[in-house]
């Protein structure tokens, strides 16, 4: 049970550190929910008090409360984007938002109903879990320092010495916190891997996992954007030939089976950090990053061809392309309209001189 435990907080702290920025904004967000809903909460509850209980005496004390949320829910609003370009003040900011609702929340409590339970300071510990969002131990120092706190002023007010009601409750809040904190998370980290999922989907081809046509220039385009100087690279075009006639002669389903298998031989052939994917409908291309030996890449390509050549997928066999390759040997770099025509040049030679081979050009200053 505590190993499980263990490995929940290890899964939700890895989503908190994976998603850091995006739970920063959110918290913001957040905030000027909850200050607008206090505010108007606050601003019924007086009215509805003050017309209800005969005996109801506004607190000139309960100014200072409303005055927090006015002055953080304009901050809130007003220095947005100021407040988010600092991430450590966005959370410092959040946080002594909390810290003094709570305050504020334990003085209701105290003087307009000093003979209950704080109901309303109890409710706020709970609920932080659901308005905040941080590391569980973060939060769970907070409400314990939160807690004592709470205890101490109650105790010192009604000077009662010794654990009462007032104190259990506040207990039984922070641990009732402790499992909506666990489920709210849960529920965040499943909504944030359906997100990841549809963006994943956005940018693959559903059929090979390689990245689609403008996921793979984008990553390209990105990558030659960054990289310095002395980083080479080379973009390969590959097109399957004579595809039609598998799908004609095999039917669509094979087709997609060899291009699977294609896409597969593709990913086993390049590296983690190359970009790869399938362009079009039998066209795949990839950009090795970095300096790598011209024999290096050729013996990719040898390889590939290989591959395909013995593959045996639904009785067909003796598959083959034609392969393109652009060595950028630039100094200043060249970009991926330059990689791309010299690779689509070299690609052309490849089929005009009987296919199923690779051919080279080099673009140099």
């Amino acid at each position: 049970m505590i190993e499980r435990w263990y490995d929940l907080l290890d899964e939700i702290d890895g989503f908190i550190a994976e998603n850091k920025d995006h739970l920063i904004k959110r918290n913001l967000d957040r905030l000027r929910a909850v200050s607008l809903m206090g505010l108007i909460i606050f601003i019924l509850g007086m009215s509805m008090s003050y017309i209800i209980l005969l005996n109801f005496r506004f607190n000139r004390s309960y100014l200072g409360i409303l005055g927090v949320l006015i002055v953080y829910h304009v901050l809130a609003i007003r220095k947005y984007d100021s407040i988010l370009n600092n991430k450590v003040f966005a959370k410092a900011f959040t946080l002594s938002f909390y810290v003094l609702a709570l305050m504020g929340l334990l003085w209701i409590d105290m003087t307009l109903t000093p003979q209950s339970p704080p109901i309303w300071f109890c409710i706020g510990l709970v609920a932080l879990s659901a308005c905040y969002i941080d590391r569980f131990h973060v939060l769970l120092l907070l409400e314990v320092v939160m807690g004592v706190f709470g205890c101490a002023v109650i105790n010192h007010y009604d000077n009662i010495k010794g654990v009462n009601i007032d104190c259990l409750s506040i207990m039984g809040a922070i641990m009732l916190f402790g499992s909506c904190y666990m489920m709210n998370l849960n529920l965040q980290a499943d909504t944030g891997s359906d997100t990841r999922a549809i963006k994943q989907k956005s940018v693959t081809d559903l059929l090979t996992g390689l990245l689609n046509k403008i996921a793979f220039e984008d990553s390209c385009r990105n990558f030659l954007e960054n990289r310095t100087t002395e980083m080479g690279c080379a973009l390969i075009i590959l097109d399957f030939d004579n595809f039609k006639s598998v799908n004609d002669n095999y039917g669509h389903q094979v087709g997609d089976e060899v291009l699977k298998h294609f896409g597969e031989i593709l990913h086993e052939s390049f590296r983690v950090n190359d970009i790869i994917g399938r362009v079009g409908g039998d066209e795949f291309m990839a950009m090795v990053t970095g300096s790598v030996p011209i024999n290096g890449i050729t013996k990719r390509c040898e390889n590939i061809l290989h591959e395909l050549a013995i593959c045996h997928i639904g009785g067909s066999d003796g598959f083959s392309c034609s392969i393109g390759i652009a060595i950028d040997e630039r100094e200043a770099g060249s970009d991926f309209a330059q990689l791309y025509a010299a690779a689509d040049q070299a690609l052309y030679r490849a089929k005009e001189n009987g296919k199923a081979q690779f051919q080279l050009e080099h673009l140099t200053d």
